[in-house]
């Protein structure tokens, strides 16, 4: 989902996921004759999803909001690779960007952790 723009995530969520596919399994349903046919049928279905696993990478931003920058930067220019668009202008702009994610990165772990036990520090509730 990250790769598709937020205006968008919504609609695309909604159609790949419940309803479409309620209706589509009921027409394979239909048309398979016993439920070991239905479920071979299912199973050829998702072959190409189970290839897509091996093969496709993980989104760039999870891998950032996660704090996998190296393997982010490495998915990113391969990315840019299959699309054409690796120049070094967007090279250096991904060296700038991967190198601003590691100082917020840094600035989030020094941040102090809080637990549950800190709720009852003290009698105030400001």
């Amino acid at each position: 989902m990250e790769s598709i723009p937020k205006k968008h995530r919504l609609w695309t969520n909604l159609a790949i996921s419940w309803s479409p596919n309620f209706i589509v399994i009921a027409i394979i349903a239909y048309f398979c004759q016993t439920w070991r046919m239905f479920y071979k049928a299912l199973a050829l279905l998702n072959i190409p999803t189970i290839i897509l696993l091996f093969v496709a990478y993980e989104s760039p931003r999870w891998l950032i909001q996660k704090g996998n920058l190296k393997k982010a930067k490495y998915t990113y220019e391969k990315i840019e690779k299959w699309n054409g668009t690796a120049t070094p202008e967007r090279q250096q702009m991904l060296e700038y960007l991967v190198d601003k994610e590691v100082e917020i990165l840094k600035l989030k772990k020094k941040a102090r952790k809080y637990y549950f036990h800190h709720l009852f520090y003290t009698w105030k509730m400001d």
